[in-house]
């Protein structure tokens, strides 16, 4: 059986970086780093890992050339903040992926989302406003879309631990509570192990699944039985 080839969609960043070195030492997996900076290239050859370029402001048809031949994508991007910021790159750029999948006919996409995306009163009014606006209006557009299998990541804050930890036996957001959010974190390596776990089991297809390490399960454990 051939390997599953997974195109990780923002790959310089700190989760997808995880991700992409974590599929890349498993002989199930090919994974392809789609990157915005042609500069970040060298990182991922010295790993044997190939990189396309990607740009998320330009046209779908671009990035349906990127993804191409891909079994299944991972969208890792974010605007951090930065320009062209949240509604251009988290929001827009999710949509366009999606209309991307549609025309190469790839099914399977795993997004890494925030937490309390659909609880607007955890957010509404600060200063994370915008992003989780663009953030929630990205989720909404996945769950409509019918030609995705897609899973929805939801970590809390981010920590960077070694991973391999244990996480809350959450269900859905709301079992999140205000204490948990100032308690607990989750390591950006726990992460990329969800959606190694993802791409492995089918029951995670249609799922939005919390994550914050804690006293629970193991997060094998915890992907397997959602």
């Amino acid at each position: 059986m051939s390997p599953l080839r997974v195109s990780i969609i923002g790959a310089h960043g700190k989760v997808a970086k995880h991700l992409v070195h974590k599929l890349a030492n498993l002989p199930e997996f090919t994974p392809v780093a789609l990157i915005r900076n042609p500069a970040q290239a060298e990182q991922f050859k010295e790993i044997n890992v190939e990189s396309k370029l990607i740009d998320l402001t330009g046209p779908v048809s671009d990035i349906a050339a990127a993804i191409k031949g891909s079994d299944a994508v991972v969208f890792s991007a974010g605007a951090a903040g930065k320009p062209p910021g949240p509604e251009v790159i988290d929001h827009q750029g999710v949509v366009k992926v999606l209309e991307a999948l549609k025309d190469t006919g790839i099914k399977r996409f795993i997004l890494v989302g925030a937490l309390k995306t659909d609880n607007r009163s955890a957010w509404e009014g600060t200063a994370l406003h915008d992003y989780y606006v663009a953030k929630k209006k990205a989720d909404d557009a996945i769950r409509a879309a019918p030609h995705v299998e897609y899973t929805i990541l939801r970590p809390g804050s981010l920590s960077d631990g070694p991973g391999g930890k244990k996480v809350l036996d959450l269900k859905v957001d709301d079992d999140v509570t205000n204490e948990d959010i100032r308690r607990y974190t989750i390591d950006r390596a726990d992460v990329a192990e969800a959606a190694i776990l993802s791409l492995r089991n089918k029951n995670t297809i249609g799922k939005v699944i919390p994550l914050l390490n804690g006293d629970g399960v193991d997060l094998k454990t915890f992907i397997e039985k959602f």
